[in-house]
């Protein structure tokens, strides 16, 4: 079977996308490989996230990636998500059953989110 083993995102904000990702509950830690850039990275479950800073002279559409995330306190955190992303200017909504809330980050992807374990 394959699995999926990492997952790197390029980012316009790095330390706003690493706030988002941080209420989400993700613990990132700052890492610098050889010559490239400062960046986070986080290891869930034996699954690398990274977020790299985007190079604004390179044009990339983001809205091919999505994200789906399970949060275990989706509930108790969607106070705090919904504020920052007003904040913010992102935008989010909250979808039907199970439940289910489906936003957009600062490079306009859709990150989905479920309640689970």
């Amino acid at each position: 079977m394959i699995r999926f083993h990492y997952l790197t995102i390029w980012v316009a904000d790095i330390g706003k996308s690493k706030e988002l990702f941080e209420i989400l509950g993700l613990k990132f830690n700052l890492e610098k490989h050889g010559s490239g850039p400062d960046h986070y990275s986080c290891l869930v479950d034996n699954f690398v996230f990274e977020l790299y800073p985007w190079k604004k002279e390179s044009a990339v559409d983001y809205r091919t990636i999505r994200i789906g995330l399970t949060v275990p306190n989706l509930r108790s955190i969607l106070d705090k998500l919904e504020f920052f992303c007003k904040m913010n200017e992102l935008k989010i909504k909250q979808l039907d059953a199970p439940f289910r809330v489906e936003m957009k980050d600062f490079e306009e992807r859709t990150i989905e989110l479920i309640e689970g374990h």
